[in-house]
């Protein structure tokens, strides 16, 4: 997820878990990223823990969240 992360807060990050792969290449911070299985992502409870700016829709982007948008 991220290569180097040094003295920089962080707070509500996710990555998909894949095997034993670490979200940060060096962690030198305050840096957390929470580890999500395939499933747990491609979910309605996961787009409502991402905010309003998401939706789930499972025709949409392979079953992941997407970005919410009106229409007028």
């Amino acid at each position: 997820m991220i290569g180097y992360n040094y003295n920089t807060t962080m707070a509500d990050y996710y990555y998909l878990k894949q095997g034993d792969q670490e979200p940060f290449g060096l962690n030198n911070g305050g840096g957390v990223a929470t580890p999500k299985t395939e499933s747990e992502m491609k979910s309605a409870d996961f787009a409502k823990l991402l905010g309003d700016d998401f939706v789930y829709d499972s025709g949409l982007n392979d079953g992941y969240p997407v970005l919410a948008w009106e229409k007028e």
